[in-house]
């Protein structure tokens, strides 16, 4: 499993926590996805479990370690909650209230702790309120509020933070090829700061990109349906990228230029500032949103139709044309 440096400072002070008497059994660790969450409670667990460790870190040596190095670990529990049924979460209930295998604690891990159904979430919560001995728990949620109240209540709370800017841009320098580093802080900007997603955004969809935005720059002085067949390739991530080149454009036109998201593509912004007023800029954002909302939660719905709506919308009230 992948570690990232941005993980070292929340470990430490957790491992921390833990080496100074710090005794709840339920953490509760929100993040965005692509932060590294599973990467963080299995190192957390590694620690927990190991019979020898060496001040912050895991020894790697003991059985525990050995055994959690080939996941075959017996006092260690982990899975997603999008995959878990009522009878999982039964049968760890049943494996935690057994003794100890190997080590002197056992850890559980649940991944989206958010999406169990509500017989296994009432199933955990039986289990928190009054953990057996030396059980620790260890959950994860992309956003504390999708997480029932109740168990939110029996829990400490530790929310991840995504590196700074600076920091990001220096990791992906190591992990690509690309050193634009305006593209790069475009990339970071587009992914919400999540230097991973930032880098597949570079590795796997910088093309498509660049096709968008350079049919846009010229289909709005022509057909700005020649954009439709471009979009059709991956909606959800088209749709968002014209959402960010509209706020930029509206950025632009109030003076605002520090904190633009496509700083690589000021030509494109440039454009859409100068070829529509702030009204319609905004009138079109609001029905690209609602364009993707519906994508996300109508399963039956034209999309062809969707888009070309969506995209008419830019040219019915411009400026110039």
């Amino acid at each position: 499993m992948e570690w990232y440096p941005w993980l070292n400072k929340p470990y430490y002070k957790i491992i921390n926590q833990y080496r100074e008497g710090f005794s709840h059994p339920v953490l509760l660790i929100q993040g965005n996805q692509g932060i590294g969450k599973d990467s963080l409670l299995w190192k957390l667990s590694y620690w927990l479990l190991c019979k020898m460790p060496v001040n912050l870190d895991f020894c790697g040596s003991c059985n525990s370690c050995r055994l959690m190095k080939v996941n075959t670990h017996p006092d260690y529990y982990l899975f997603n909650a999008k995959n878990a049924s009522i009878d999982m979460v039964r049968n760890l209930i049943s494996n935690l209230y057994t003794c100890s295998h190997t080590s002197n604690r056992k850890v559980t891990c649940i991944l989206d702790v958010d999406h169990l159904t509500k017989y296994s979430s009432n199933a955990l919560l039986k289990i928190i309120e009054e953990p057996p001995s030396n059980s620790l728990f260890f959950l994860s949620t992309q956003n504390f509020s999708t997480v029932p109240l109740t168990i939110r209540s029996r829990c400490v709370m530790f929310r991840l933070f995504p590196p700074s800017e600076e920091d990001s841009i220096l990791w992906i320098k190591q992990k690509c090829l690309q050193k634009d580093e305006s593209i790069i802080v475009s990339s970071l900007r587009l992914s919400n700061g999540m230097p991973t997603k930032a880098l597949n955004l570079i590795t796997t969809s910088l093309l498509l990109r660049k096709k968008l935005y350079d049919t846009l720059c010229f289909s709005l002085k022509q057909d700005i349906l020649q954009l439709l067949p471009i979009i059709c390739e991956n909606e959800m991530i088209c749709i968002d990228w014209l959402i960010s080149l509209i706020l930029d454009a509206m950025k632009l036109q109030n003076n605002i230029t520090e904190q633009l998201i496509n700083i690589d593509r000021k030509d494109v912004i440039s454009l859409l500032a100068n070829s529509f007023s702030f009204d319609t800029l905004n009138n079109s954002m609001y029905h690209w949103i609602k364009c993707r909302n519906t994508l996300i939660n109508v399963t039956e719905v034209n999309k062809e139709l969707l888009l070309i709506n969506s995209l008419l919308i830019w040219v019915e009230n411009s400026i110039s044309g």
